[in-house]
């Protein structure tokens, strides 16, 4: 449900703000509470979804190449968060 709330502002919003910061947080608790699969599942669901938002309406960037960095940039620190976070959670 919440993700579902930030996405529809998200694409609200469309590309020029970023609402990764709510994404991230998103990630974080998914991943405390229900553990790194779902905050992993989280994580390939934000990026998917800002991905999306910046197919649909084109990206700001001045080489496509670079849309595509961006995002696997936001791919891998949320999923490195999911690792971090769940071997936290284990100490």
């Amino acid at each position: 449900m919440v993700f579902a709330c930030i996405a529809v502002i998200d694409w609200l919003t469309t590309y020029e703000l970023s609402l990764n910061p709510l994404y991230v947080l998103l990630v974080l608790l998914a991943t405390w509470h229900c553990g790194w699969k779902w905050g992993a599942l989280f994580a390939l669901l934000s990026v998917a979804n800002q991905m999306s938002i910046g197919l649909a309406l084109g990206h700001p960037f001045s080489r496509p190449l670079y849309f595509f960095v961006v995002n696997f940039n936001k791919a891998f620190s949320s999923l490195l968060i999911v690792a971090l976070i769940a071997r936290l959670k284990v100490l």
